[in-house]
C-alpha cells in the first residue's frame, strides 16, 4: 500500500487585478507562510458582463486572463514564492467562483473593495456576498497602516461563533508571538430608540449588563488550554459594538469577528457587526462563521 499524503492547508485570496491585487497577494502569501499552506490565487472571467460575454467561455480569454494573473503574481512576489502559487482562473459570476474554491480551504483572503465600489464606504459586492456565506474563514484585507505591534484583537458574544473566533485568534497568536486582546461590549440599546422591556424601569441594569459581559469573557476564556489563555487579556466595553471593536483594532494587527448568519438572536454581539467592522476597520479583519468547515 502506498502512503497516504496529508491534506494541505490552503489559503485561498481572490484577485481582479485591480491596483490593490498586488498588496492582498503579499498579505495572502505571509499568512499562507506563517500558516504552512499553499497559497491558491483565483480569478474569474465574469460571463454576465455584457463587454466580455461572448469572450469569456473561449480559450483565449483563459489564457489571456491566466497570462494576466501571472504576470501580477511575479509582480507581487519574489520569483521563488510566485513558482510556489497555484493559479485558478474560471469562466462565472466570481462570488460564486470564490465560493466554490472556499469550500476546501482554510482562510479565503478577499479586498475590501470592488472596481465600482466608494474609495473607504463600501465593501466590494463580491466580498459583501461571501463574508456572510464562504464555507471558511474570510479575511478582509484593509491595508494596515502602522508597523506590526503583535496585538489581535478578537469579539467575543457567550457565542460557540465567538469560540470558534477566540480559538482562530489565538491560534494566530501563537503563529505571529501576539498577545489577545478579548473585548466583550456591553451597551445593547436597541436601534430602534425604543426602550428594552423586562425589569423596570427600562430592562437590566448597567450593573448586569456590564457583569454579563464580564462573566462571558471569563467564560469562553476557561474553554481554552492554559497556555493559550495565557496569551489573552480580556475587556469589557460599553458602547456599540462595531464601534467599541473597531476603535479597539485601530493599532493592532488584526480584528477577528464571528458571524452567525442569517438567523442570528437579536441583541447578539457579532452577526451584522461582523459586516460592520469588516467595512470600516482599518486593519485586516477575519471572519469566523458558524458553518466554516473545520480545519484540515
Amino acid at each position: 500500500m502506498g502512503v497516504v499524503e496529508p491534506v494541505s492547508r490552503r489559503v485561498v485570496v481572490g484577485v481582479d487585478l485591480s491596483a490593490e491585487s498586488e498588496s492582498l497577494l503579499r498579505w495572502a502569501d505571509r499568512q499562507a507562510q506563517i500558516s504552512r499552506a499553499v497559497l491558491y490565487a483565483v480569478t474569474a472571467v465574469p460571463v454576465d458582463d455584457p463587454e466580455l460575454r461572448n469572450l469569456a467561455i473561449t480559450p483565449d480569454a483563459q489564457t489571456a486572463m491566466r497570462r494576466a494573473l501571472t504576470e501580477t503574481l511575479r509582480a507581487a512576489l519574489p520569483a521563488e514564492r510566485a513558482a510556489l502559487v497555484r493559479l485558478r482562473v474560471s469562466s462565472g459570476r466570481p462570488d460564486e467562483v470564490l465560493q466554490s474554491q472556499a469550500r476546501k480551504a482554510d482562510l479565503l483572503v478577499l479586498g475590501p473593495r470592488g472596481r465600482n465600489s466608494l474609495h473607504g464606504l463600501l465593501l466590494g459586492s463580491v466580498t459583501e456576498r461571501l463574508v456572510g456565506h464562504a464555507g471558511c474563514p474570510v479575511a478582509v484585507v484593509h491595508p494596515r497602516r502602522h508597523a506590526a505591534t503583535g496585538r489581535i484583537v478578537v469579539g467575543l458574544d457567550g457565542s460557540d461563533c465567538a469560540q470558534r473566533a477566540l480559538r482562530w485568534a489565538v491560534t494566530e497568536a501563537e503563529l505571529i508571538d501576539a498577545k489577545v486582546d478579548a473585548i466583550s461590549v456591553w451597551d445593547w440599546q436597541p436601534e430602534s430608540g425604543i426602550p428594552p422591556y423586562g425589569i423596570p424601569p427600562y430592562g437590566v441594569s448597567e450593573q448586569f449588563r456590564q457583569r454579563w459581559a464580564e462573566d462571558v469573557l471569563r467564560t469562553q476564556l476557561q474553554r481554552l488550554p492554559a497556555s493559550q489563555a495565557d496569551r489573552v487579556c480580556i475587556q469589557a466595553s460599553r458602547g456599540a459594538a462595531a464601534a467599541v471593536l473597531v476603535a479597539a483594532s485601530a493599532d493592532a494587527d488584526l480584528i477577528v469577528v464571528g458571524n452567525h448568519g442569517e438567523g442570528a438572536a437579536a441583541g447578539r454581539l457579532l452577526g451584522s457587526v461582523s459586516q460592520k467592522v469588516a467595512r470600516h476597520a482599518q486593519v485586516p479583519v477575519i471572519i469566523v462563521h458558524d458553518h466554516d468547515r473545520r480545519p484540515s
